[in-house]
């Protein structure tokens, strides 16, 4: 009896070891500036055959840094569906320090892309404020995992000219 009890244990405690060893990646990713992608599996699921289907995502780029406003200064990013599965998008939104500061074109929600498809996402600077700055996370849900995947944004505003003449020196020609 205690053998078996001790079988049990162990078995119970391998499980929990692999079902909690999948590394879970930070809002941010490690840090790693070096590489420009981001990607991640769900825990698969059983086809026939023994075979494993699992969708995945791939996001490129990891950041976006703005330095214009509008969506004349818009940036695109990519999705690609990377797992054996189709990739189901769900919504896109910012959240963060300023998320009303930065709009999408929303072209990549509500989407299932089937194995290696891809869709771009144009994402731009619109602060409340001309010349303000500010930052957010750009999310997409989607059905790879638990978590959503993270796109860091910031922008720098630029001031806009003023129509307002110079004025011009008070000095008496000579």
């Amino acid at each position: 009896m205690a053998i078996a009890a001790a079988l049990i244990a162990a078995a119970a405690t391998i499980t929990g070891a692999l079902i909690t060893s999948r590394q879970v990646p930070l809002p941010w990713g490690s840090g790693d500036t070096g590489s420009s992608e981001t990607q991640r599996e769900t825990v698969p699921e059983r086809i026939g055959g023994g075979q494993k289907k699992a969708a995945g995502i791939a996001v490129t780029p990891k950041s976006l840094t703005f330095s214009c406003e509008g969506d004349s200064c818009a940036q695109e990013v990519r999705v690609l569906s990377t797992g054996t599965a189709t990739l189901k998008i769900a919504g896109i939104e910012f959240e963060g320090d300023n998320p009303g500061d930065f709009q999408h074109d929303n072209a990549c929600a509500d989407q299932a892309l089937d194995v290696d498809d891809e869709c771009t996402l144009r994402v731009w600077f619109a602060p409340a404020s001309t010349g303000a700055s500010g930052s957010a996370t750009l999310v997409i849900h989607q059905n790879v995992g638990r978590y959503p995947t993270y796109v860091k944004v910031s922008g720098e505003g630029t001031q806009q000219p003023t129509d307002e003449p110079t004025p011009e020196s008070s000095e008496p020609a000579e």
